[in-house]
């Protein structure tokens, strides 16, 4: 009997720990300012500060790619992930010619309409992803993209 019991509490404890650890809470990415139906929208979550901006494979955390020519409307394109708690930084890149990249100058200035979470209006220089963070708990969270540079 107290073998049984003991199971029991031991069975208990870890599955509320699997329950708290493994917790996700939904993120909702809504991307507007987008000006044409053109191209793909990628819309990259990062959680490394370390990945922030990178358009390596793998480098963010999840990625969406949305066809622009089928959209039902350019007001607001949302996408939905689930996510482990922990402090996210999410970009969004109006990619105009459908080639996967961020299509830059010679400077390095972006050509394509971009933009970032949070509110970062730095005129210099790329967005810095402490700017750009949001934090990500138990309940659901919703984070805004506004595209410039049209």
């Amino acid at each position: 009997m107290k073998t049984i019991l003991s199971k029991h509490i031991a069975a208990g404890i870890l599955s509320s720990l699997v329950a708290t650890t493994g917790m996700a809470a939904e993120l909702t990415v809504t991307v507007k300012g987008i000006a044409k139906a053109e191209g793909n929208l990628i819309v990259n979550v990062y959680k490394e500060s370390d990945d922030w901006l990178s358009l390596d494979a793998g480098a963010a955390t999840k990625t969406f790619v949305v066809d622009l020519t089928k959209a039902e409307s350019l007001n607001a394109i949302k996408v939905k992930a689930d996510l482990p708690k922990g402090v996210y930084a999410a970009t969004a890149i109006h990619d105009l010619n459908s080639d996967g990249k961020l299509g830059k100058n010679w400077m390095g200035i972006p050509q394509e309409p971009v933009g970032q979470t949070g509110d970062s209006k730095k005129l210099m220089g790329p967005p810095k992803f402490k700017a750009s963070a949001f934090a990500v708990e138990e309940a659901a969270v919703a984070q805004e993209i506004v595209i410039v540079g049209y």
